[in-house]
């Protein structure tokens, strides 16, 4: 498979340090960036959908979602995923919509760009490679 830039297609994975846990931290979320072989890796108490979304938001705030986000982990695990960063950009809308004035520009531009992100990000889950068998 050619990958023509940076960001394109990131391959995210799982690892089970449950054998041996690093105090609370039993999971290992490695994402690798398909063109450039760049690769992160977070550290994660449980494998729950929110945590997981957690770190990839931040890592999508910091460098732009990819275009193609493929995981071996099933549609269903990047579904869940998917509805925690709906969730996420969500609260943020909640809170530009109710918050002080002096809060409320600050907000709105983090609105905007977290907007722009969420839909990046949901054309990128909908265009999930899926596993093969």
């Amino acid at each position: 498979m050619i990958n023509l830039s940076f960001r394109l297609r990131v391959q995210i994975d799982l690892i089970d340090f449950r054998s041996r846990p690093d105090n609370e931290s039993k999971w290992i979320l490695h994402a690798r960036d398909c063109f450039s072989e760049y690769s992160w890796a977070y550290a994660l108490k449980s494998k729950r959908a929110a945590e997981v979304a957690s770190h990839l938001f931040d890592q999508f705030c910091s460098f732009g979602p990819p275009r193609i986000l493929q995981s071996d982990n099933g549609s269903r695990s990047c579904q869940t995923v998917r509805g925690d960063l709906d969730s996420r950009i969500t609260r943020i809308h909640q809170m530009a919509k109710s918050g002080r004035r002096e809060n409320g520009m600050f907000l709105q531009r983090q609105l905007q760009n977290k907007e722009v992100l969420l839909q990046r990000c949901k054309n990128s889950l909908q265009h999930q490679v899926p596993s093969s068998p």
